[in-house]
C-alpha cells in the first residue's frame, strides 16, 4: 500500500509541473523549473545535480556542460559518466573511446581502434593492410597465399 501511494504522489508531481502530451514534448524539468526544451538543457551529474544549460551556447557530456566550439563533440559511452569530450579533427569516437585520428579525412574505427581507410581494413576487431586478409586468425598476403578451410596456403 506504500509503494501505491508513493507512486501516486510522484505521478501527482510530475503531472502538476508538465501537465499534456504538448508539455512534455515542448518542456524539460531541470533544477525544479519548467524550461522550453529547444533552447534548454538538463545536464544531471553522477551524484543526481542538475544543472541547466543553454542549447546553443553548451552541450553536456559525461555528466558536464561544456562551451560549444568548433571542433568539439561528445564521445557517448554506454555509461554516461565515461563520455567525454573530443576534438573531431583530430580524434574519433570509436564505440565510446576517445582515439587520435590516423588521418583527418580518411579515418574509420574497427572495434576500438582507428585505422586510415586508405592502407588498412577492418576485419572482424583486426586491422589488416589492404592486400591483407585474415586466416584462422592469422595475417597473410592476399597476393602471396591463400586460404582454404581455415588452412593457409603459398600460391
Amino acid at each position: 500500500m506504500n509503494n501505491i501511494r508513493c507512486i501516486l504522489i510522484v505521478l501527482v508531481l510530475v503531472k502538476s509541473i508538465l501537465c499534456s502530451e504538448e508539455d512534455i514534448l515542448n518542456y524539460i524539468n531541470c533544477e525544479n523549473q519548467r524550461l522550453n526544451r529547444s533552447s534548454t538543457g538538463c545536464c544531471t551529474s553522477a551524484t543526481g545535480k542538475e544543472t541547466v544549460y543553454n542549447r546553443s551556447q553548451e552541450f553536456c557530456c559525461g555528466n558536464k556542460v561544456y562551451p560549444k566550439q568548433k571542433y568539439s563533440s561528445c564521445c557517448t559511452h554506454e555509461e554516461r559518466e565515461k563520455s567525454k569530450k573530443y576534438h573531431i579533427r583530430e580524434e574519433i569516437c570509436c564505440n565510446g573511446e576517445v582515439v587520435t585520428r590516423p588521418d583527418i579525412t580518411n579515418t574509420a574505427c574497427c572495434g576500438k581502434a582507428a585505422y586510415n581507410q586508405s592502407s588498412n581494413k577492418c576485419i572482424g576487431n583486426s586491422i589488416v593492410l589492404i592486400n591483407e586478409a585474415i586466416c584462422n586468425g592469422s595475417k597473410y598476403n592476399l597476393h602471396e597465399d591463400h586460404c582454404c578451410n581455415d588452412t593457409l596456403s603459398s600460391n
